[in-house]
């Protein structure tokens, strides 16, 4: 199990290889980091700004995230023109990138806290797809069959 150290190590060099990536103009935090409220638990949530074709950076990162980092799975959360890249890196450490055109940059509630470049104020898009609803509605419902239950600093998956 991947500890908070290595959670924040892996994060800081993510954020330091967005920031040399020409192809990557933003990067924020996101999820419980960026409101101060992470804990033991957590996964890092970050959101980067694309110039150019998202194709192109999404390849990239992934290339990146499996030689670096040693992924062993990833799958996407497609959003609109945003795609969430979702990786898991040995240990269990979760780690989600949501990959946006530079024009669509910006917060969408107020678990954001920009590292570098500039944010747009999103435009709202169309309301998702009733099967999209659907297929989040029971991904979901699976994942909270495993109800941790903290219990003296350990956790028991019911």
């Amino acid at each position: 199990m991947f500890d908070v150290e290595e959670r924040q190590r892996v994060r800081d060099q993510l954020l330091a290889s967005a920031e040399e990536d020409p192809g990557i103009v933003g990067a924020a935090i996101t999820g419980s980091a960026a409101l101060g409220e992470a804990d033991r638990w957590s996964d890092i949530d970050l959101a980067f700004s694309v110039h150019g074709q998202l194709s192109e950076t999404l390849e990239r990162w992934t290339t990146r995230l499996y030689k670096d980092f040693a992924a062993v799975h990833h799958w996407d959360l497609p959003s609109g023109n945003t795609v969430y890249r979702v990786f898991l890196l040995p240990g269990w450490l979760e780690v989600d990138i949501a990959f946006t055109p530079e024009t669509e940059f910006g917060p969408l509630g107020p678990a954001w806290h920009t590292v570098f470049g500039h944010t747009s104020q999103p435009t709202p898009g169309l309301p998702p797809h009733h099967q999209h609803l659907a297929g989040l509605a029971w991904h979901h419902a699976l994942h909270a069959r495993a109800v941790a239950v903290k219990s003296n600093e350990t956790f028991v998956v019911l």
